[in-house]
């Protein structure tokens, strides 16, 4: 959702597009309106959470679109992820309707659904049938099959700009003092492996590093939580590991100033974290999972490491930290890099000339 956020509301503001956006919401009342962007959205109500919706809400879903996409010439249609039954419903009327569909995601959660026979059987009916696939990396693109497109994602590089952080500000406010900063920006989810980063802290601290690390993100699995505040108070690191909540962006681009950006997942798209810390010219280590590798490479613009191997996260953190000189030149390609690529315009330029092509 904030990928197409973004998108929609460059795509509006540069007069590129008129934008109708047909989505879920638990608001039993549910009205038409225009957002702060400029974009029309339709909500539906669905009394379940998540992507799931039973068949009262699903027919609702179909004559709201049959309504909208009658009322408006629409050119295109796109969905993006789409693994609802609510996808597959408009997809096929917007198909019979001879309206061109893209369908796209970004990696994670439709790999592993692709993997079960039955949950991938609607899409295996339907993706041959759309206009374009685009995945928003290669190994998003790969599941959706050859003829899919890379079409990659945006950064915000205009605010994730290293001259605008206060890493000072930022250690002033969480009482943070002089030692490095680690930050892991992310959902507290076991797929993300913060307890690998925990048990790299510990290591760390073998080797006497003076540092502070910080999980910043909702917290999705409060045992999740539980189990990586125990491991913390067994390690002793109470005062080394912090788990906060939410910050805001300008938090974000604050902390992400001189410090190393870690991300320990198991599973991704193009994760965030590391386009915002590579757009702020930091020192990122990643795990090698999802889209990362088209972003990080290893040595030149961050340090890649495998999945579930604190030893590793332990080494590079400890890389990044001995030799600025080293971190401070990958930041800056790591900037360039993502200037290049994946600057807000330059995405959505790509994104309208691969529309023009099916229209």
């Amino acid at each position: 959702q904030m990928h197409m956020k973004a998108l929609h509301k460059n795509m509006i503001s540069r007069d590129l597009a008129e934008v109708h956006v047909l989505y879920y919401t638990q608001n039993n009342n549910p009205v038409d309106y225009e957002d702060e962007d400029g974009a029309i959205r339709h909500p539906v109500f669905n009394p379940m959470v998540g992507s799931r919706a039973p068949y009262s809400t699903l027919r609702k879903f179909g004559k709201k679109f049959d309504e909208i996409s009658d009322e408006n010439d629409f050119d295109l249609f796109h969905v993006h992820y789409g693994y609802y039954y609510g996808a597959y419903v408009t997809m096929t009327k917007a198909l019979a309707k001879k309206i061109p569909v893209v369908f796209s995601f970004h990696g994670g959660g439709l790999t592993r659904k692709f993997k079960d026979k039955v949950k991938r059987l609607p899409l295996e009916v339907i993706l041959p049938r759309v206009d374009m696939k685009m995945g928003i990396c290669k190994a998003a693109s790969n599941v959706l099959g050859l003829d899919a497109v890379n079409i990659g994602t945006y950064a915000d590089v205009k605010f994730f700009d290293p001259n605008l952080g206060d890493n000072q500000r930022f250690r002033e406010k969480f009482g943070i003092d002089n030692e490095h900063l680690i930050l892991y920006p992310a959902r507290i989810e076991p797929k993300k492996g913060q307890i690998d980063l925990v048990n790299a802290a510990k290591i760390l601290e073998g080797q006497g590093l003076d540092y502070h690390l910080a999980f910043i993100g909702p917290h999705q699995k409060p045992g999740y939580v539980s189990t990586l505040k125990d491991e913390i108070e067994n390690f002793g690191l109470e005062e080394k590991v912090k788990i906060y909540n939410t910050m805001d962006h300008a938090e974000l681009r604050d902390g992400y100033k001189d410090s190393i950006v870690a991300l320990s997942s198991y599973t991704e798209g193009v994760p965030r974290v590391v386009l915002e810390g590579l757009s702020m010219g930091s020192g990122v280590i990643a795990t090698d999972v999802g889209g990362v590798s088209e972003y990080i490479t290893n040595g030149e613009t961050g340090i890649l490491v495998d999945a579930h191997r604190p030893f590793q996260l332990a080494e590079g953190i400890s890389k990044l930290v001995g030799d600025s000189s080293f971190a401070r030149e990958m930041g800056l390609r790591g900037r360039e890099l993502v200037k290049e690529q994946c600057d807000l315009d330059v995405v959505v330029d790509r994104y309208m000339r691969k529309y023009g092509e099916i229209i």
